[in-house]
């Protein structure tokens, strides 16, 4: 089947850059695309990398370059595992035609706010109604944001579950200090990634001691890694990085692990894949982290503003398609 093929470049600022464990990030680029086949059907992907443990964007820009105005089933099947991204983009887009419609829950799901670990920070979002709010460590010491916790803590209606995460950024002594202080605590959901990427093994070893379970993120940034990763606690798993989708999805029928969904600053065409990827997971039953939707201006490429819940579906291809109709022509 001969697929048209179209791409849009999008460069957006973030309000303030962006520090992350990889270094500091001011705006994000990716590409957009809209497969239409010879019944008028069409379907949107996102290529969304970032500058670490994926292709980077100049080789999935120049990579759809050489795509032109169509392709095959068999090209989008043939895509090398070096372009995971472009991989997912593109199996995303083609899916969005021909896979039959899964009817989701019309029920609201929760979402995640995200925080500096500040009370200032957290009243708004307790005001708001989110009942899951995650909060970045390990940027001031480790007293110091504990005793600041003890206090979010205080205030906090105790059937609001918070997730805490540390970007590599910890030692291991300082990893027992934290699970000690968590233990502590019902309303924990996880410690996301102490550790630097390498020290899993260190990890699973730490999590037996202690009730508050951890959760790796960098350590399994695309697909391979999940395969290999010998690991019994949550995992938060970024669709966009993850490569061969079909791939993934008979792994994960198969897995018992705890799969947390994570955005990697997509707009919209990325973000509805991600939500409908979570809600297909039958033993997904976490809310859902779409807080870096708040990282950007309103400038178009996201409809809705981050809420407490949000009801399915968050997008229908007719409101992709006026999305996309709205945004410039790269």
């Amino acid at each position: 089947m001969k697929l048209k093929a179209q791409f849009k470049h999008y460069k957006r600022f973030f309000h303030k850059p962006l520090k992350i464990a990889y270094g500091t990030l001011s705006f994000r680029e990716g590409i957009i695309i809209k497969l239409e086949d010879e019944d008028s059907r069409y379907g949107f992907g996102e290529i969304a990398p970032l500058f670490f443990g994926t292709e980077a964007f100049p080789e999935a820009y120049q990579f759809c370059q050489t795509i032109g105005a169509s392709l095959t089933e068999r090209q989008i099947s043939s895509i090398p595992d070096k372009l995971p991204c472009c991989q997912y983009g593109f199996q995303s887009a083609y899916d969005s035609i021909v896979t039959k419609k899964t009817e989701f829950t019309k029920n609201p799901i929760a979402t995640v706010g995200l925080s500096t670990c500040n009370p200032a920070s957290i009243i708004p979002l307790i005001s708001k109604g989110f009942q899951y709010i995650k909060i970045k460590i390990g940027v001031n010491s480790p007293t110091q944001e504990m005793r600041l916790l003890q206090s979010i803590f205080e205030i906090t209606p105790r059937s609001i579950q918070f997730r805490l995460d540390a970007n590599e950024g910890l030692s291991i002594e300082i990893t027992k200090k934290w699970l000690t202080f968590l233990d502590r605590f019902p309303n924990i959901d996880f410690l996301e990634q102490p550790l630097p990427t390498g020290q899993e093994k260190e990890m699973a070893h730490i999590a037996k001691n202690f009730n508050t379970p951890l959760a790796l993120d960098e350590s399994v940034i695309s697909f391979p890694n999940l395969d290999k990763l010998k690991w019994n606690g949550f995992i938060v798993i970024k669709p966009s990085f993850l490569g061969n989708l079909h791939t993934f999805l008979k792994w994960r029928h198969a897995t018992h692990h705890k799969l947390i969904y994570s955005p990697a600053f997509e707009t919209d065409f990325g973000l509805s894949h991600l939500i409908s990827l979570a809600l297909s997971d039958s033993k997904n039953n976490y809310g859902l982290s779409l807080g870096t939707i708040d990282y950007f201006a309103q400038d178009g490429y996201h409809q809705y503003p981050l809420q407490p819940y949000i009801t399915p579906p968050f997008h229908t291809p007719a409101t992709l398609d006026h999305l996309w109709q709205s945004l410039p022509q790269a």
